[in-house]
C-alpha cells in the first residue's frame, strides 16, 4: 500500500468568543427560601454574529476593597433549563435569563464579578 501524503481533514473548530457575551442585567440578594444562600438573577446575551457554546460561569464575591471573598463556578448544565442540552448553542442576539444560587459568605460580600469562560 502506498500512501500519497493524504491527511484526514482537520476537525471543525468551534467558534467561541466569550468577549461577545454580555451581561445586560443583574441582581444579587438573599435567597428567598434558603438561609445562608444568595440568589443571583441575571440576563446575558450573545452579541457575536454566530452561535457559540454556552459558557462556564464564574461568580466572584468581593468585599468593600474589591478583594475576593468567595468564588463559585457553574457549568451550562447548572443553569440551563431542564431538557436543554449542554451541547446546544447560544444563538446570536438571544437573551438568556440566569438564576444562580450560591453560598452566602456573610456581610463582607458587598459586590460581585460574573466571568464567562
Amino acid at each position: 500500500l502506498i500512501r500519497l501524503g493524504l491527511r484526514e481533514p482537520p476537525a471543525a473548530t468551534v467558534f467561541r468568543d466569550t468577549s461577545r457575551i454580555n451581561l445586560v442585567s443583574r441582581e444579587l440578594k438573599s435567597h428567598p427560601f434558603q438561609e445562608n444562600m444568595l440568589r443571583l438573577t441575571a440576563t446575558i446575551v450573545n452579541q457575536a454574529a454566530q452561535s457559540q457554546p454556552y459558557p462556564e460561569l464564574e461568580v466572584i464575591l468581593l468585599d468593600a476593597l474589591g478583594d475576593e471573598v468567595s468564588r463559585s463556578r457553574f457549568s451550562p448544565s447548572d443553569y440551563l433549563a431542564a431538557g436543554v442540552s449542554d451541547h446546544s448553542r447560544m444563538t446570536p442576539q438571544a437573551y438568556l435569563p440566569l438564576v444562580l444560587d450560591l453560598p452566602d459568605p456573610g456581610s463582607e460580600a458587598v459586590g460581585f464579578e460574573l466571568n464567562f469562560q
